[in-house]
């Protein structure tokens, strides 16, 4: 058994923001413990956050108890998520023990926490939250937390009860895919709590700072990065095989690809536009290619043009790369380039009120340049409904064969590989 040195973590960095403590203030002090297995594509530190969350989990119901109790002697008449909302704001963490244990062929990780709540706060933070949307962001975040857990022990035991192939490859990414979206939400849910301790804000604050500072294509580049980075969640459904009988020896295989956004991202992209003074409004699009009507944001990200049409060319320089892995370690590659296949769009806000979509194929999605976004006012359109897409990569039978996993990834700029043939469209 390995056995780490107790280390002191301050949940949400409540120690950078909170006053000392006032000669009045109450202290609860809980303990809570947890034990979480690693499984295949997972990474140590991944599971480390991970028995992290399920202790502080259960420190957090407590500690709501406690909350509920000292807000109605204080008659404040709270709803149940704003007192969970506060339990949080209020929460801090010792780690005051954590071991790794080899278990059968996995590792077992365990933790043990000192959590103390203070009331020195509750009431600033109940009028701060208090008919506000706050507790509702803060209950979603939760919902995240709850979802990609449920995600995460479902694709687990696939990795252990399938043989090496395609179909373990593909689970192994979807562990992987959710392990990238588990940090997002926590820097979310961390800067969630900064504005909320400090009545503030925090992102936008830090955002608006950079503004008057002359740095708007930072601000926008930033958020570019975000969403290549963390911003698309992409599903790889099981591959089909097609081949012709008038020439066997030449195959297709067909790839099922979802993409969607996450919610982190999603507020990212509104509160970067509120800081550059940009627009966001709910918008219901009528899709004529899919007869069907799309919901989503439409977002300008900044107020001044140049900034917005910046961020808008990067934007569209995305590319979603497709990878058939070999067994021998070779690849072949294919790149998506119609930007209309991804969730986010750009979009121009005709006369009338309606939203005009930039499609591919009207001569717009290869080889867009800057300029194009220098005629008018152009806006980004980000999806809510996840985008399915069938990719088709013709190879031969024996290349076929020899692949042992398919995998993607978002990059920038103009890559020099095939581009990837997409089968009737994008679904939704």
């Amino acid at each position: 058994m390995l056995r780490l040195q107790p280390t002191t973590l301050f949940l949400l960095l409540l120690s950078s923001v909170t006053a000392p403590l006032s000669a009045h203030a109450e202290t609860k002090v809980l303990t809570a413990e947890a034990t979480y297995t690693m499984g295949d594509g997972e990474s140590p530190s991944f599971a480390e956050a991970m028995v992290l969350q399920k202790a502080k989990q259960m420190a957090l119901e407590q500690a709501g108890t406690y909350v509920e109790s000292y807000t109605k002697v204080q008659n404040l008449n709270l709803t149940t998520e704003e007192i969970q909302t506060i339990a949080g704001g209020v929460l801090q963490v010792d780690v005051l023990e954590k071991t790794r244990t080899l278990v059968g062929d996995g590792l077992r990780f365990y933790v043990k926490i000192k959590a103390t709540v203070t009331t020195d706060k509750m009431e600033e933070l109940a009028r701060r939250i208090k008919g506000k949307n706050m507790a509702d962001e803060y209950k979603k975040l939760q919902g995240e937390y709850s979802r990609l857990t449920k995600e995460i022990e479902t694709w687990k035991p696939l990795v252990v009860k399938t043989p090496h192939g395609p179909e373990r490859e593909r689970a192994l990414e979807q562990i992987r895919e959710r392990e990238k979206t588990f940090a997002g939400i926590q820097k979310s849910e961390a800067a969630f709590f900064q504005r909320l301790v400090s009545g503030e804000a925090l992102f936008s604050k830090a955002l608006g700072q950079l503004s008057k500072k002359h740095n708007d294509k930072s601000i926008a580049d930033a958020l570019f990065q975000k969403i290549a980075e963390q911003g698309y969640l992409v599903e790889v459904g099981e591959p089909d095989i097609r081949a012709e009988l008038k020439d066997p020896k030449d195959v297709e295989i067909r790839i099922p690809i979802s993409l969607s956004v996450d919610e982190p991202t999603k507020r990212a992209v509104q509160e970067t536009a509120r800081a550059l003074a940009g627009i966001t409004t709910p918008t219901t699009y009528f899709d004529v290619k899919a007869k069907k009507v799309l919901h989503g944001l439409t977002v300008r990200i900044a107020e001044d043009r140049e900034v917005n049409n910046h961020f808008l060319y990067r934007l569209v320089s995305l590319r979603l790369v497709i990878e058939f892995t070999q067994k021998s370690g070779d690849s072949e590659r294919c790149a998506l380039y119609q930007h209309l296949a991804f969730p986010f769009s750009p979009a121009q806000v005709r006369k009338d009120g309606q939203v005009s979509l930039l499609y591919g194929d009207e001569g717009w999605g290869y080889d867009l340049e800057a300029e194009h976004f220098n005629s008018g006012s152009w806006f980004l359109f980000v999806r809510s409904e996840p985008m399915t897409i069938t990719v088709a990569m013709p190879m031969s039978l024996e290349e076929a064969k020899r692949v042992r996993a398919v995998r993607t990834r978002i990059v920038e700029g103009k890559q020099q590989m095939a581009s990837c043939h997409v089968l009737g469209g994008a679904t939704y």
